[in-house]
């Protein structure tokens, strides 16, 4: 009777914990610091600035600064591009503002221009 008791919490605590979601790069991105990686509300336009440290075909490396509508701290990762052509006229080494976009477990870069 204990171990079903057991079981039962076990499925529980793990159907409540927050999944872990990866980013466009593949790498997972569970708990920073005090709060959790959360999809923004469809609606909401999620805002981010940084700098553009590589352009490769329909990806992006940025050293992005913190984002708090996903409760993301600072870091430097890859993103897909919805488009190839939002990079258009940018640089390496260039100041961006960028839109970002979930899908299914990630997310893509809507829109970006240089700041």
């Amino acid at each position: 009777m204990r171990s079903r008791y057991l079981i039962s919490l076990i499925t529980a605590a793990a159907m409540a914990a927050p999944a872990t979601t990866f980013a466009a790069d593949g790498h997972a991105h569970g708990s920073h610091g005090a709060g959790h990686m959360q999809h923004a509300s469809a609606e909401a336009a999620i805002q981010g600035k940084g700098i553009l440290k590589a352009l490769k075909g329909g990806t992006v490396t940025l050293s992005h600064q913190a984002i708090p509508a996903l409760k993301w701290p600072a870091m430097t990762m890859d993103f897909t591009l919805e488009d190839p052509a939002l990079t258009n006229g940018l640089k390496v080494g260039d100041a961006v503002a960028f839109e970002l976009k979930p899908t299914g477990n990630s997310y893509v870069i809507s829109a970006m221009k240089a700041e």
